[in-house]
């Protein structure tokens, strides 16, 4: 699926620190490249070594020439942590696709009085009248099979490979080129039970 010039596919990845954004942006990068579109990335930090906002945006197509996504204009949003979800949501496209880890934080904003704390499933609500939102049981997944959180973007990651009819084997093979051998067989692990995931 080639797109035309400066036009491709817009995806969102975001969390907190900690939560495995970047490495999730290395992780499809290197997909996308390996397909032979071209590519921009562009990651936005924030305070993500103390747990705040980690936000990339990724396009791919024939040819891109801009890194960054424009307001209403993200065909999908990856996201690790719900709150993360309502503060980039300005971002997709009508009807675009969320995929949502199930996991809320506290984030440090409201922690250090900054913000007020919001009740976060009530804006959920709003947000699904206009968007698709899926939001992925991940937690149930890493209780249940006693795996670490560190996993749940690796989680994510197989649940799209379904979802979006990614090659699976490719993403594990770039996967297994950037995770430790210790951690491989953790990662391979997580990356299965999130192919299995039946949520729609």
């Amino acid at each position: 699926m080639m797109c035309s010039e400066d036009y491709g596919k817009n995806i969102i990845i975001c969390g907190l620190g900690g939560q495995g954004v970047v490495l999730s942006s290395d992780i499809l990068s290197d997909y996308f490249l390996h397909q032979g579109y071209d590519l921009k990335v562009s990651d936005i930090m924030g305070l993500g070594q103390r747990g705040g906002s980690v936000m990339t945006h990724l396009r791919y197509g024939d040819k891109i020439l801009s890194p960054l996504i424009k307001n209403g204009t993200a065909d999908l949003m990856i996201a690790f942590e719900k709150t993360e979800v309502l503060r980039w949501a300005h971002l997709l496209k009508p009807n675009g696709i969320v995929c949502c880890n199930d996991y809320i934080e506290t984030p440090t904003t409201v922690t250090c009085g900054l913000q007020e704390k919001i009740d976060v499933e009530e804006y959920f609500k709003n947000l699904q009248q206009n968007l698709d939102v899926k939001i992925v049981p991940i937690n149930k997944l890493i209780a249940k099979h006693n795996l670490k959180r560190q996993v749940s973007n690796i989680i994510m990651l197989g649940y799209l490979s379904h979802l979006l009819s990614w090659d699976g084997e490719l993403i594990l093979e770039i996967l297994s080129k950037r995770i430790k051998k210790d951690y491989l067989s953790m990662n391979k692990l997580a990356f299965d039970l999130g192919k299995n995931i039946t949520n729609k």
